[in-house]
């Protein structure tokens, strides 16, 4: 009764007698109770089904409504849901319906062969999906894990045999079919035993076998069903393993109406064929076995579609920003689409290279770059992304030889002054050599990103773009600093956001004021300018150039002389800027419109010139007027041998010059020299106007400047206002700028200053020089105090001074005429030189050197110069080569 169960016999027995014996514990009166609520519990009984199912839809509901937390990462999980990333579809829907073949009952083995990460079980997903469609409840399709049993199992065929029985069972409801599988594999396979350490082998009712088969294949055919058993992963199971499965499959699971389709990396099969004897076996097994093969193959266009168009599905279910990782992953599909895109092949060569990849973004949190904006070379930073990826090793040498010898370049390139071009960093080649065999891959990024002359594959900047190049060591150092600390610099010190803010004004998306919104302090509007200047718009017309004019004029004096963080402030820099944005208008189609146009920009009412040098403005307005003539000098701007665009400066030479021409071979100091003619004439005049003739003293209007006025819009600069000893630095290299670029004569290739013209005409005869000597000597040196001032700054600013502590005469005298000069020396100089009580409470100079040592040594040259030359007459114009260094560089210049 209890099938052997002698135990569940005895515990029946005993329960009976104890009931017997104490009368049922009451039972009887238990139930007589009971029937009084018979009633109670039918109506109960009816309701209970209905409260249970509104339970379990109410807790099922509540379920649905928890939102699922998605991943930010890709796994490697084969793609389903009909996802055809592979563009695998048409192919498996044929593999499909071959292996369907009309139902037919021949037991076939099938090959999905391909390196790992190919897309092999996606592709067995979409197989698996057309066989459901179009022959529903015809096929049943089992996915076998081999991994899953790899080293469990003393015979792997064992968790076959299972699933193959159980899924037959399952699917027919048939336990004799069950039995008789398993017998068939006892008669095909035999029993095994061990006996005092001898393995036996029985092989129980051999001559059933047949009769077994052809029980199995009449109920197999009967049950209108094909079975397709899909092993998956057989090439990471061990050599035995691999064996066992094929033998069991090819010699016990060989039934009709079943079909295997096996999935295996035939190369990663073959590695050992040469040692391991097993290894050939299995590889001929499956030469032999496999009726039919199909290889996949990853196709490049495919890579880039899901780059691109199908990233969305790629994505989808994670927490990625899609679109942040398009621009991502612009790097990959510049190197995709490249010649030499087949070396990338072991780095993206696959759907499941690519999601790692992907991967690695994400922890290196690069899709916060926002890559449009920025300077990064997208190429080269995914190929040093790549190094990180693939050969740490390398990559931590590169960083942490490039970040702790900063003063030599071990992989980044450097200019050879001996070689006279760029020579790649001496640890490239060795690299490159050492890495070839154990590291190709990493071999070739490394030539790719670091050597200079094997490079092989030509980067052209299409875009007007500016990139950051790997092969310049501090530019390296940005993109380490992005891999592996997580810093970016901030947009604002990107060159590609204001060249993209730039063309959004051009294209009419911003207006002028828009231009500037944002860019919260002076060094960022300093940004600005420069891109606007050095980079080349092709679509800047005359119209933009004449409203960014404009608009210049009115910020620029926002902007301070100290500039942020006390270098030279941008209110001056940006005159030099208007002077490279007219060179936009360098075309001929236009010459005359454009010529015309520059000159009332520069000249007329309105102009430039008028504007920074108004009146109102007192000697800040000349101090201006004098940095935007030292920023139209052309000599300034052409360096020996070196051909420069004469175009803006041929126009300012023009200007009210009859005898200035262009010829086809330039002399570069007599072209400065005809340039700079009538714009000299003319700021001597403004000046003259306002100081010479009125008898100003210019200095002292300069020592007496509010430091505010210096400071421009504090909310421009990062630093506080400038202190005391600050101020009177700036206001002494006011002072000197204006001296040297009014009372010089020289000719040079640092520039021409005004005193070499006279003050109108074209005689040269220093006229200007002349004046303004005779306005220092008899207005502004009338107080000695400003006279010894001059001298101390002069001395200050002295390199040799500071060099040797010695000072003498010779740049006073380039400042103004020499026989004026020693005239008044003669008269009242020495007087001059006494001791002035505000100059007694300077601070020593320079070496500890006090301000009344440096006056007396002052004197003491003075002396000397002048009793030697008792007749002196200002020396003839001449060029550079003829004095000493050109003072007209003198002061805050770029």
């Amino acid at each position: 009764m209890f099938f052997g169960r002698w135990d569940l016999t005895l515990y029946f027995l005993l329960g009976t007698t104890i009931s017997v014996s104490f009368q049922g514990f009451h039972v009887t009166e238990f139930l007589y109770h009971l029937t009084s609520f018979q009633y109670a519990l039918i109506e109960l009984g009816f309701f209970i089904p209905f409260v249970v199912r509104e339970y379990y839809q109410v807790k099922k509901g509540r379920a649905s409504d928890q939102r699922v937390p998605h991943s930010s990462f890709l796994d490697d999980a084969a793609l389903y849901d009909g996802a055809d990333l592979l563009q695998y579809g048409p192919l498996a829907e044929d593999f499909a319906n071959k292996i369907y073949d009309n139902k037919s009952p021949n037991s076939m083995i099938w090959g999905v062969e391909g390196p790992w990460g190919i897309g092999k079980s996606s592709f067995l997903n979409l197989c698996e999906e057309s066989l459901r469609k179009n022959h529903p409840g015809e096929v049943i399709v089992v996915r076998f894990n081999a991994l899953k049993y790899s080293g469990q199992y003393k015979d792997i065929s064992i968790p076959l045999s299972d699933t193959l029985r159980e899924t037959v069972y399952k699917t027919l409801k048939c336990p004799e079919l069950n039995i008789l599988l398993a017998q068939y594999q006892r008669i095909v396979k035999g029993i095994s035993f061990n006996v005092l350490g001898i393995s036996m082998n029985f092989t129980p009712f051999p001559q059933n076998e047949s009769k077994v088969f052809t029980y199995i294949s009449e109920i197999l055919r009967n049950s209108n069903k094909k079975f397709i058993f899909a092993i998956d992963d057989l090439d990471r199971l061990n050599g035995e393993e691999v064996y066992s499965l094929l033998y069991s499959i090819k010699e016990i699971f060989d039934i009709p109406f079943i079909n295997y389709v096996l999935c295996y990396d035939l190369d990663n099969l073959s590695k050992e064929m040469g040692t391991d004897k097993t290894a050939q076996k299995n590889v001929e097994f499956l030469e032999k076995f496999v009726q039919t093969k199909i290889s996949l193959f990853t196709r490049k266009d495919v890579i880039l579609r899901v780059l691109d168009e199908d990233i969305k599905v790629l994505m989808k279910d994670t927490d990625l920003d899609v679109e942040a990782n398009k621009k991502a992953l612009k790097g990959v599909r510049n190197i995709l689409t490249s010649d030499d895109a087949a070396e990338y092949i072991p780095f993206f060569g696959d759907l499941r290279k690519v999601k790692r990849y992907v991967n690695t973004l994400t922890a290196l949190d690069i899709q916060r770059v926002d890559f449009p904006d920025f300077d990064f070379d997208e190429r080269q930073l995914t190929e040093l992304i790549l190094l990180y990826m693939y050969c740490p090793i390398v990559f931590r040498k590169i960083y942490m030889m490039e970040s702790w010898g900063w003063s030599r370049e071990y992989y980044s390139s450097h200019y050879s002054y001996s070689e006279r071009k760029n020579v790649s960093g001496y640890k490239v080649k060795s690299e490159i050599c050492n890495m070839r065999k154990q590291y190709p891959n990493a071999a070739y990024l490394i030539k790719q990103l670091f050597d200079v002359e094997e490079s092989s594959v030509t980067k052209i900047n299409v875009s007007n773009r500016a990139l950051l190049e790997v092969k310049d060591k501090r530019e390296l150092m940005v993109y380490m600093d992005l891999i592996v600390n997580r810093i970016s610099r901030s947009k604002y010190e990107q060159s590609n956001f204001y060249i993209n803010r730039i063309q959004n004004y051009l294209n009419g998306k911003l207006v002028i004021g828009d231009l500037f919104d944002g860019l919260m302090y002076e060094r960022y509007h300093e940004n600005l300018w420069r891109t606007l200047a050095y980079n080349n718009f092709p679509n800047l017309s005359r119209d933009r150039i004449d409203e960014i004019v404009h608009c210049g004029l009115s910020k620029r004096m926002r902007y301070s002389y100290t500039g942020d963080n006390f270098n030279i402030g941008l209110r001056n820099k940006v005159l030099g800027y208007f002077l490279e944005l007219f060179k936009y208008l360098d075309i001929s189609k236009y010459e005359n419109e454009n010529k015309q146009f520059i000159i009332e920009k520069i000249f007329g009412s309105h102009g430039i010139i008028d504007i920074i040098s108004q009146e109102s403005r007192g000697i800040l307005g000349i101090y201006d007027l004098l940095q935007f003539r030292l920023r139209c000098c052309y000599s300034r701007h052409v360096a020996p041998g070196m051909d420069s665009n004469i175009f803006v400066y041929g126009i300012i030479g023009s200007y009210k010059n009859p005898k200035f021409s262009v010829g086809s071979q330039i002399d570069v100091l007599e072209f400065t020299k005809e340039e700079m003619r009538v714009l000299s004439q003319k700021c001597f005049s403004i000046f003259k106007q306002r100081y010479i003739d009125k008898h100003i003293n210019f200095m002292k209007e300069i020592q007496e400047l509010p430091p505010a006025l210096l400071d421009g819009d504090q909310s421009l600069i990062s630093q506080q206002v400038v202190d005391y000893s600050m101020v009177q630095e700036i206001k002494g290299g006011m002072t000197t700028f204006i001296t040297y670029q009014i009372g010089n004569n020289s000719l040079g290739e640092m520039g021409v200053g005004c005193g070499y013209y006279d003050e109108t005409r074209s005689d040269d005869g220093q006229g200007i020089r002349k004046a303004f000597s005779k306005y220092l000597l008899d207005d502004v040196f009338q107080d000695s105090y400003y006279w010894q001032s001059f001298l101390l700054i002069l001395a200050k600013n002295d390199q040799s001074f500071r060099e040797s502590g010695k000072i003498g005469c010779d740049r006073v005298i380039e400042c103004m005429g020499e026989e004026q000069l020693k005239s008044w020396w003669l008269t009242k100089g020495k007087n001059m030189m006494k001791l002035n009580l505000k100059i007694a409470n300077y601070k020593p100079q320079v070496n500890g050197i006090s301000s009344q040592e440096i006056l007396r040594m002052y004197s003491e040259s003075f002396e000397e110069r002048f009793k030697c030359n008792p007749v002196i007459a200002d020396e003839p114009a001449g060029k550079a080569d003829n004095v000493k260094k050109s003072s007209v560089e003198t002061g805050p210049l770029d």
